[in-house]
This record gives structure tokens, sequence and C-alpha cells, in this order.
């Protein structure tokens, strides 16, 4: 039994409709003040899911992507939406909508959008066309009592990686597969855009690479997996340059 004070707690469900929820996602609060979007592990769409979801949003903040933060959570037994375990992963939880190519020119993030493309090509998402891009919406009084205005487009939804959502018995293959941007983001970029997040990608220590798909130990995936995934991304990497030059043509 894992120590759920290593974890934030659940304490109170909230009545919070999902947008494209097909894997039965719910918010919750949590005992540090934080609401957080719940995904279940396992999860209905496969075995390696959740846990793709949990490195992809590691690998995020190594690209400086805009990706959701993610995290181990405890979800106690009276939350559960059926009796098993309780260690599941947690997102922040973020005000907005689905991305629409017109949000475009009111977006404060768009220095990030190269990011965003090479996350989803180094880690071969898919899923991703037409949606699962999510358009952050916040206004807050900082604590000086100046506002902030937040309009950010986001990754979200990144279980499929290497366009799979389980591939845990998968050959990854030579790392050389072609990867399609979702039409509306590639409209936005050029390699001239692309080439300083492409040389900063090759700088990245096998070990940090590694680290982003250490699992929960409860959730019983074995450690082949992270060498699996990460032998795979590192045989990517030198590719980059050509796949996104494809995806962009």
């Amino acid at each position: 039994m894992p120590n759920r004070h290593l974890f934030p707690n659940a304490t109170l469900p909230l009545p919070v409709v999902i947008q494209n929820g097909g894997s039965g996602p719910r918010v919750f609060d949590f005992d540090d003040q934080v609401f957080r979007l719940v995904k279940w592990h396992p999860s209905s769409h496969g075995i390696t899911a959740t846990y793709s979801e949990l490195a992809a949003s590691r690998l995020a903040q190594l690209l400086s992507a805009p990706a959701l933060r993610a995290m181990p959570v405890w979800i106690p037994e009276p939350m559960l939406p059926s009796p098993g375990q309780n260690v599941h992963l947690g997102f922040t939880f973020l005000h907005g909508e689905n991305f629409l190519d017109t949000d475009y020119p009111s977006i404060k993030n768009r220095a990030v959008l190269p990011a965003a493309a090479l996350q989803l090509c180094w880690l071969r998402v898919g899923d991703q066309q037409g949606h699962n891009q999510y358009l952050w919406r916040h206004d807050e009084i900082l604590p000086d009592k100046t506002s902030r205005t937040t309009n950010h487009f986001m990754l979200i939804d990144l279980a499929a990686m290497f366009e799979t959502h389980d591939w845990s018995g998968s050959d990854l293959g030579d790392g050389k597969q072609a990867y399609n941007l979702p039409t509306h983001l590639k409209a936005e970029l050029s390699m001239k855009l692309m080439e300083p997040y492409l040389e900063a990608v090759q700088d990245i220590p096998e070990e940090d690479i590694l680290g982003c798909f250490v699992s929960p130990e409860d959730w019983g995936l074995p450690a082949s997996l992270a060498e699996k995934a990460t032998t795979y991304l590192l045989k990517r990497r030198p590719h980059l340059a050509d796949i996104v030059t494809a995806s962009l043509s």
C-alpha cells in the first residue's frame, strides 16, 4: 500500500462537465487548495495511456512546451468510480475551452507554438487532428492588486504517445516515422521559428529523458517501459529536423 501522504489528497469532487471526456475524468478539490482534473489508471484507453500523459507532461517541461502539468494524486476510496487503487493522475484544472484556429490572433503565448509542435513531433502524439488543443482563459487579481489575463494555447490529452494509447507490446520502430502536425498549428510555423528548439532538444541529457518515465510503484508498470520509450526518443531525436521539415511542407 503506498503512503497517501506522499501525494496531494482529494477532498471534494466537483460537478464540472468535461469536454471530450471519453476516459471519464473528474475534477476534485485537493488538500493543497488546488483544483485538479483526475484521469484514472489504468485507463479505459489502454495500459500506458495515463503513464504516457504523465511522461508527456514532464517532457514538455524539458522543451518549454505548453502542456498541462501532471502529477500522481491520491483519491480516497469513497471518491473512486469503482473499487481499486488510490493513486491516479491529476492535472491542474484550467478554465477554458477547445482551441479553434480563429483563436490564434488573441493568444498571449504565441512564442511557445514551436515548442508545442516539437513536443507533438518528437513523441508522435496521436489523436490531435481537429481537437485536443485547449484555450486557457483566466482573469485574476495578483497579490500586489494588479490584474492578469491569461489567454494561452495549451496541449491536452497526450495519451496517444507513439500514436497509440497502448504501446506496451508494440515495436516503436526506428524513429524516422513521419508525423502530421495539426493543420492549423503548422500554418502558424516556419523552420526558422523551429530551429532554436530543434537545436535545444539535442542537448537534453539521456538521464533527464529517462527520469520523465518514472511511474508510481503501485501502477505496476515494468521498468522496461521507461527504457523502451527513452531508447526510441533518443533514436528519433537526430531525425527531428527532417520530420518537422516534412510536416511543415
